[in-house]
C-alpha cells in the first residue's frame, strides 16, 4: 500500500513552506531583522528539511519558517513591564533559537558549578551502532541512570549536571553520542571508574574525568553541545532531517543528585500574560529600516536598546502612532542600512 511520502515530492498543501523568495516579505521584517546574519543559514536549513520525503522533517521546517513572523508586544500581569514577545519556533535546528538556547543554558550551568565544592568534568561514551540515534539517546541516559544508582557512585559522587554531544562518522555512516557530565565530590579513582561503566555498557566505551578549570568557559562548552545545529557541510538533508527528528523533544541537559531539586531548562519558561498591545511590529521594523526616527525609538524600546534621548514606552509608541498618520501614503526611500539587533 503506498503513503503519502511514497507518491508525492513535495509536502501536502498544510505542510508546506513558502518558497524562499515569498519568505521575507514587508508581513515578516521582524523576522529578517531578528535573524540578521543567521537569515541565509536558516533558509537553507529549511530547504534542506524540505527536501526530504520526512513528513516529520516537513513540519519541522515549518515551524522554524514561521519563526518570529508574528512577534506581539505585551505586558505582565503587574502592567508595569511592556516588552516583545518574538513567537520564536525554539527548534534546535533553527539557528537563531540553537543560539539563545546555549545562552540560557551556559548561563543556568555555571550557576550550578559555581555552588560546587569540588567539580569535575566527565565524559563518557559508548561504542557506535547502526541502531536509530533516538535509541542511541535512550540507551544511553538509561545507562547513566543506572551508573548513578550503584554504591559505588554515590560513595564518590555527590550530584551535577550533564548534557549530550551527538557526531556523525560520515564513513561508517553512524550515530555517536556521548554524554559529558560535571559532577561534585570527591577523588573517584579513573579504573574504579573505568569498570563500572563496562559493567554496564560492555567493552569498547571510554571515560575521562579530570578536574574543572574555568567555570565560565566549561559551562559554554557544554551548553554549545545541547544548542548547537548540525553542520551542514558534513551533512546530507536525509541526515540533517534524521538528526532533527530523532532528537526532537528529548531532554538533552538535566540535573542529578544533589542538584536534581536545581532545573536545568534548556528553554526558558514561558511567562503569563494579561494582554496583549496593539501593535504591528512588523510595520515598526519597516518603518524604522526607511529612517523613522520615531520608529527606532519605539523598537529601542521594545528590544531591550534603550535610546539616547530618555522617553518612555507610551511615549514612543503616540509619537510612532501620530508620525505614521502624518505620512504621506507613499513610504519614503529606505536608506543603505539594515537596523540591527543587539543582545
Amino acid at each position: 500500500m503506498q503513503t503519502l511520502l511514497d507518491t508525492e515530492l513535495s509536502p501536502p498543501p498544510e505542510l508546506a513552506v513558502p518558497a524562499t523568495e515569498d519568505r521575507w516579505s514587508g508581513s515578516r521584517s521582524y523576522r529578517k531583522f531578528a535573524f540578521g546574519s543567521m537569515l541565509d543559514e536558516s533558509e537553507i536549513r529549511i530547504d534542506a528539511l524540505r527536501n526530504t520525503r520526512d513528513e516529520a522533517a516537513w513540519k519541522i521546517a515549518v515551524k522554524i519558517s514561521k519563526c518570529c513572523v508574528d512577534p506581539i508586544v505585551v505586558s505582565e500581569n503587574s502592567g508595569e513591564k511592556i516588552f516583545l514577545a518574538e513567537q520564536r519556533c525554539k527548534s534546535r535546528i533553527c539557528p537563531r533559537c540553537a543560539w539563545m538556547r546555549s545562552r540560557s543554558l551556559a548561563n543556568r550551568i555555571s550557576e550550578l558549578v559555581h555552588d560546587m565544592d569540588s567539580p569535575r568534568f566527565l565524559t563518557l561514551t559508548v561504542r557506535s551502532n547502526d541502531q536509530s540515534l533516538r535509541n542511541q539517546l535512550m540507551h544511553l541516559r538509561r545507562k547513566f541512570a543506572s551508573m548513578r544508582r550503584t554504591e559505588l557512585w554515590g560513595y564518590h559522587v555527590r550530584g551535577g549536571v550533564y548534557t549530550i554531544e551527538i557526531t556523525f562518522n560520515a564513513k561508517t555512516k553512524q550515530w555517536h553520542p556521548h554524554l559529558h557530565a560535571i559532577i561534585d565530590g570527591g577523588y573517584f579513582p579513573h579504573a574504579e571508574l573505568l569498570n563500572l561503566w563496562e559493567s554496564l555498557v560492555g567493552d569498547q566505551c571510554g571515560v575521562d574525568i579530570r578536574l574543572v578549570v574555568g567555570v565560565r568557559k566549561l559551562a559554554n562548552y557544554l551548553a554549545a553541545y545541547v544548542s548547537k545545529s548540525c553542520d551542514l557541510d558534513h551533512f546530507e538533508p536525509e541526515q540533517l532531517a534524521e538528526w532533527a527528528v530523532e532528537t526532537h523533544g528529548l531532554r538533552l541537559a538535566q540535573t542529578f543528585g544533589s542538584l536534581h531539586a536545581n532545573k536545568v531548562a534548556e528553554e526558558e519558561e514561558e511567562t503569563s500574560y494579561y494582554r496583549t498591545i496593539n501593535l504591528d511590529v512588523n510595520m515598526i521594523v519597516t518603518f524604522a529600516n526607511a529612517g523613522s526616527d520615531e520608529a527606532r525609538t519605539l523598537l529601542n524600546h521594545l528590544t531591550g536598546n534603550r535610546p539616547m534621548v530618555s522617553v518612555s514606552f507610551e511615549e514612543a509608541a503616540d509619537d510612532f502612532m501620530n508620525g505614521k498618520r502624518r505620512r504621506k501614503k507613499k513610504p519614503c526611500k529606505p536608506r543603505n542600512l539594515q537596523y540591527a539587533m543587539q543582545f
